[in-house]
């Protein structure tokens, strides 16, 4: 599916002003240090270096320090503050991280590379293990091929850095949260640095008794033999036990009355035991850079993924979910899930810089692939889904107001299925410099994706996507732009 984004927007810089400070006797003007509070510079957006001012395409930049100072719990929490990003669409799930912008859901990218091709229970990034995020709105397939129309997500892990440096901490919270957190960098010889990242997290949900545990190992390692060349590699192990929040009916909360009365926010109504989420995930990155003169630099990026997932639940069904005239019994369904799925992503590009007359060009060839493996077995429950397969039974409805669990109930798989999906794309972008203050984009990219399941035939989808822009940075702090830009979204994986 092809969609086209044409816009015309301006960019404002923070500015920052001088202090007075006041005194019994006089008044003395002091002009205070200068700190950086902004980002000046972004890769996702064009995949080099870029000063944000010469991006012709709606680009935020999240930090570090912004990503501390926000509090930020989890990978929605990164863009609370981000201008047009829709997060915690569905509250605190702990399925996933769910985004929008510009009405279309946004795709997720870790060190520039598709980390979810299609929605994964369990794939959530953890906050501690990143150095900054970028949203990147728009259509932006010529440089990443799957992408959505709203834009997309890129991560950046957190890398080995020359200099020792590292924290250790303890989070200590509600619902008896005990976190302990470490980091710790440094270099372990003049070529080679290391860092280790580790989290260890005991915790429960809002609702009592539904777990929120979590261990984090995330190694890595960089090589610099010299100036011109820097190889990262980037381990990554998650395992997370979990359990599942439940969703309630408005009107005995939000729109609670007196024939409806208010129950708990906490109330649970799942069983407890069978609701969970169970996933491991092991990942490694490879980064090479490597400049061969002032005129050429190649980079590769390349990631593998495996996790699988084990899931159970019981929620509330139907509008309105009831079973009696009383709207007091929910009426509730169980989904199950057993599912192993790989991932396997490159992307590698040649950059030329040159010049032609008065215009300076940073012309970037490249190409990525694209591979999804999914291994996977569900089971629903009847009624609620009207087309078959589905369970013969479902779980006992609940009372809202004197809730008995524990009570046995039937389940099981009723379809199994393994899809395989791959994504080829040649790319090719030229970014030019007139002057001081004024950019040009412009970009092209030919995508051949195609997908297969089980008892379906392969499917195989082609496309051509276009990009171009323009942005003059007419005072300090004033930069408008136009730019043109296309979007494809190959669909990856199944949901039968």
């Amino acid at each position: 599916m092809k969609r086209i984004a044409l816009g015309v927007s301006c960019a404002l810089a923070a500015m920052s002003a001088a202090a007075a400070e006041s005194g019994d006797v006089q008044v003395e003007k002091a002009k205070l240090e200068e700190v950086e509070v902004i980002a000046q510079r972004a890769q996702t957006a064009t995949k080099t270096d870029t000063r944000l001012v010469e991006i012709p395409q709606s680009i935020s930049v999240v930090t570090a320090e912004q990503i501390e100072e926000h509090g930020a719990r989890n990978y929605q929490d990164v863009f609370r503050y981000s201008a047009g990003v829709d997060t915690e669409r569905f509250g605190d799930d702990q399925r996933g991280d769910f985004f929008s912008a510009r009405g279309f859901a946004l795709k997720q990218y870790l060190d520039g590379l598709n980390k979810t091709p299609d929605f994964l229970y369990g794939s959530r990034m953890e906050v501690f293990t990143l150095e900054r995020a970028e949203v990147l709105r728009g259509p932006s397939s010529v440089l990443y091929g799957a992408g959505s129309s709203g834009g997309l997500l890129n991560a950046v892990s957190k890398r080995p850095q020359f200099e020792f440096g590292g924290e250790l901490g303890m989070e200590v919270g509600d619902y008896d949260r005990l976190q302990l957190q470490a980091d710790v960098t440094g270099p372990l010889s003049e070529q080679l640095a290391g860092r280790f990242v580790g989290i260890l997290r005991n915790d429960e949900l809002m609702i009592p008794g539904e777990a929120n545990d979590k261990g984090v190992a995330m190694p890595s390692l960089t090589w610099r033999p010299s100036e011109n060349t820097e190889i990262t590699l980037i381990g990554l192990y998650q395992d997370e036990d979990l359990g599942t929040q439940t969703y309630l009916p408005m009107e005995k909360t939000l729109h609670a009355s007196a024939t409806d009365p208010k129950i708990p926010i906490d109330f649970f109504v799942g069983e407890p035991g069978f609701n969970h989420m169970k996933s491991d995930q092991l990942a490694g990155t490879l980064l090479i850079n490597h400049r061969f003169n002032d005129a050429i630099a190649v980079a590769s990026n390349t990631r593998y993924i495996g996790q699988s997932v084990d899931y159970g639940e019981v929620y509330s069904y139907g509008f309105p979910p009831y079973a009696d005239p009383e709207r007091t019994l929910l009426v509730r369904q169980f989904y199950v899930l057993d599912e192993t799925y790989r991932v396997l992503n490159t992307d590698n590009n040649v950059l030329f810089s040159f010049d032609t007359g008065p215009v300076s060009h940073k012309l970037l060839f490249g190409v990525d692939y694209t591979e999804f493996s999914q291994d996977r077995q569900e089971g629903f429950s009847c009624p609620g889904f009207t087309l078959p397969p589905c369970w013969s039974s479902s779980p006992p409805p609940l009372d809202v107001y004197d809730p008995h669990y524990g009570q046995s109930f039937d389940f099981g798989f009723t379809n199994a299925f393994e899809t395989h999906s791959t994504q080829l794309g040649i790319y090719l972008q030229d970014q030019m410099k007139w002057g001081d203050r004024v950019s040009f984009v412009f970009g092209a990219r030919r995508d051949e994706a195609s997908s297969e399941a089980t008892l379906s035939p392969k499917d195989t989808t082609d496309a051509t996507t276009f990009k171009a822009g323009i942005i003059a940075e007419v005072v300090d702090g004033f930069s408008p732009y136009l730019s043109y830009s296309e979007s494809f979204t190959p669909v990856f994986g199944g949901d039968f």
